[in-house]
């Protein structure tokens, strides 16, 4: 059995032990270089391209190992000819692909650096699972759904590839339109046997409004724009396969 790479006690990342230039072994661990000079960067507080001392908090930006101005950060993205500034590229916790922190597609948060896209998916999927807890605890009446429950939401999301919002949208189905009634110690059982209904509903919805808003003129379809008449309880159009 191949021997387990050591970490570096600052990042608790692996080390490379092939690339001899990028970590420093100390009696009481291994380090990335860079991790050493970010904690230099800590210790003496100035600017990794410009080396220039910060005049306020609000002026430090984190950028993987590097703590850098906000100001020499932009001329940075916008310069054509790049600083050659050593900085160990990390990988993204959400699609495990490597991202430099100085890209302007990058995100620093206190734990990992994410692709901004990746960050913004993973705060999407973060608010739409709490929208759906809150719909559940509303119908069912509880403070909190249920362990049952929320092994449920798991296993379709994991094992079925539900999204949240297409099982909030499969719910709101369920009991706005369909008018099934809340059962107690059912849990969340039917949404697998509504899921498939709800998504030919809204289907046809989204297909019924774009039909409503073409008109055949002289053999040409045109385009109109057409505002619907509010109504009480609408149920919105969705596309639960893009969810």
């Amino acid at each position: 059995m191949a021997r387990a790479l050591p970490k570096c006690k600052i990042c608790k990342e692996e080390i490379n032990k092939n690339d001899v230039s990028s970590f420093i072994k100390k009696s009481s661990g291994y380090f990335h270089v860079d991790c050493e000079s970010e904690k230099g960067d800590k210790e003496k507080k100035t600017c990794s391209f410009c080396n220039g001392e910060f005049e306020s908090e609000k002026d430090i930006v984190k950028r993987g190992s590097l703590t850098v101005h906000q100001s020499c950060l932009e001329q940075y993205h916008q310069s054509s000819e790049k600083v050659e500034v050593k900085v160990r590229v990390r990988t993204c916790p959400k699609c495990k692909e490597k991202v430099n922190p100085l890209d302007v597609d990058a995100l620093d948060t206190d734990t990992a650096t994410y692709h901004k896209a990746c960050y913004k998916s993973i705060q999407r999927q973060k608010k739409n699972r709490e929208e759906l807890l809150d719909y559940i605890a509303l119908k069912y009446n509880v403070e909190f759904p249920t362990g049952f429950m929320l092994k449920q939401i798991t296993d379709y999301h994991n094992k079925r590839g539900y999204s949240y919002k297409a099982m909030l949208v499969t719910l709101k189905y369920m009991f706005d339109v369909e008018k099934v009634p809340t059962k107690e110690g059912v849990g969340l059982g039917l949404i697998p046997f509504y899921f498939e209904k709800a998504k030919s509903y809204h289907q046809k919805l989204r297909k019924a409004g774009n039909s409503a808003n073409n008109v055949t003129i002289n053999n040409k379809t045109v385009k109109i724009k057409a505002v619907a008449p509010v109504k009480a309880n609408r149920v919105s159009r969705y596309d639960l396969s893009s969810m």
